[in-house]
């Protein structure tokens, strides 16, 4: 009797593995791309790197199960191991894999240099995140990105980052002018901290800045590579910052010009700085001449185009 048992009960138990090895749970794993080519130069063409600036980028992932309506995962690290990004436990790697035959919904956010307050609001559909942005985290390119309908893949899975704020630069050059350092640029009463909230309705995402308990001060950027335009020179000195979408606001430069330190103002020229803007302030001084741009005030005339693309 036991041999036949024995017998009887070997086919069974060959038909469930086969039947089991049809269908793998394969790892979560992340090709992130940016939705711009216009960068601030920690990508090159639209693949996310992880080196920013001397800083190493992660991604915070979270995972929605709408066949079982309930969280799968939330705000786990991603970080990038040789070509993909994945899951990790401070140092050590920590997969997460595809639960099989159900459909999952996706958010996440990345920031390199700082490490912003994140509450995680998972709701399915309606997912939603809420980022409390210090002034220490002014400059970090914090990206938003979402995937909705995504199942089990042994591919590592494309999610589109995009960027929750403004960058502003200003482009300066010296025309028929004497050797002229760029000291500073002071970008007056803007915020500088607030609570950016996007909410990811099947992978369409809604987001938006509050300032509300936050106090508007004036931000003084000094320039990030040379500051200096040799006299008579075609050289240009770039001053840039990252802004919470706002409202635009004036600027003053400070410069020497022939020994002598003075000031410019540079007005807006658009009402709102939105976010996944560039926003480029060309800025020429050039000698006091009778015409739109004069600034009796300098000496100088100074004269200001703004140009805008998406990035």
């Amino acid at each position: 009797m036991r041999k036949i048992l024995i017998a009887m009960l070997l086919p069974v138990f060959l038909v469930s593995c086969n039947e089991m090895s049809q269908t793998t749970q394969s790892e979560i794993t992340l090709a992130p791309q940016i939705s711009c080519m216009e960068t601030r130069g920690y990508v090159e063409g639209t693949t996310m790197d992880d080196s920013d600036g001397g800083a190493t980028r992660v991604i915070y992932l979270s995972a929605y199960d709408k066949t079982n309506t309930r969280d799968y995962f939330v705000g786990c690290t991603f970080k990038k191991d040789a070509t993909d990004w994945r899951s990790y436990e401070e140092s050590m790697l920590a997969p997460k894999y595809w639960p099989i035959d159900h459909t999952l919904n996706f958010l996440a956010y990345s920031v390199a240099s700082s490490a912003p307050t994140a509450v995680w609001n998972t709701q399915g559909a309606t997912t939603g995140l809420d980022l409390y942005v210090g002034r220490e985290s002014l400059q970090d390119d914090i990206l938003i990105a979402a995937a909705a309908e995504r199942k089990n893949s042994a591919d590592p899975m494309c999610m589109t980052f995009s960027h929750t704020q403004a960058w502003v630069e200003y482009e300066i050059q010296a025309v028929d002018m004497p050797e002229v350092t760029i000291a500073d640029v002071t970008i007056k009463s803007v915020y500088s901290t607030g609570q950016f909230s996007v909410e990811n309705y099947d992978a369409t995402l809604i987001g938006k800045w509050d300032f509300s308990g936050a106090t508007a001060a004036d931000c003084k950027v000094v320039p990030a590579g040379s500051s200096t335009i040799a006299a008579s020179s075609a050289e240009k000195v770039k001053v840039s910052a990252l802004m919470p979408a706002q409202s635009a606001q004036e600027a003053v430069i400070s410069y020497k010009a022939g020994g002598i330190y003075k000031t410019t103002t540079i007005g807006m020229k658009v009402p709102v700085w939105e976010m996944g803007t560039h926003y480029i302030y060309k800025v020429t001084i050039s000698p006091l001449l009778t015409r739109a741009g004069e600034n009796v005030a300098t000496g100088e005339n100074v004269e200001v185009e703004l140009l805008q693309k998406p990035w």
